[in-house]
């Protein structure tokens, strides 16, 4: 389903509205960087019961964060 999910029109309408509301990465902000968003991740991963598309299971990151945790998740 992950696969699928993010060629929807559903998660293109998601990924939108989160970056439009928040447009700065979310992780370099706790560092006190100012790096723009350019991706949206699911905070609890749908393989772990994440849901898709509740704003609060939401965050933007930039590529370098969210390539950060993609790296440690594998």
């Amino acid at each position: 389903m992950a696969g699928r999910l993010y060629d929807t029109a559903a998660w293109r309408r998601a990924r939108s509205a989160k970056l439009a509301r928040d447009p700065l990465c979310e992780q370099c902000l706790l560092r006190s960087k100012v790096v723009q968003a350019t991706c949206v991740d699911h905070v609890t991963a749908l393989a772990d019961g994440g849901a898709a598309f509740d704003p609060g299971n939401l965050r933007s990151l930039c590529t370098s964060c969210h390539s950060e945790k993609t790296v440690k998740l594998d």
